[in-house]
């Protein structure tokens, strides 16, 4: 969105989502690179490696929570309450 000459930008994780629907989707503008989802990235990383959902939403949840915090200067603690 854009609004009195400030853009907003927003983010999004595809954790585990079919992708089929973005195919035509051009991110950010950039051509040379597609809508991906963390499941086809953490399987390639651990050499083709099945990961099964609940797995994969902790594992981007820790590594948002611990970049996000590097990232801005942060502490911040999971909530015990917060069940996924």
């Amino acid at each position: 969105m854009c609004a009195r000459w400030i853009v907003y930008h927003g983010l999004a994780l595809n954790v585990t989502t079919d992708l089929t629907p973005f195919q035509h989707i051009v991110p950010c503008g950039i051509k040379s690179r597609g809508v991906g989802s963390i499941k086809q990235i953490l399987q390639k990383a651990s050499s083709g490696r099945e990961l099964n959902d609940a797995e994969l939403m902790d594992i981007a949840y820790e590594s948002l929570i611990k970049e996000f915090a590097e990232f801005f200067q942060l502490s911040l603690e999971p909530s015990p309450d917060l069940h996924l």
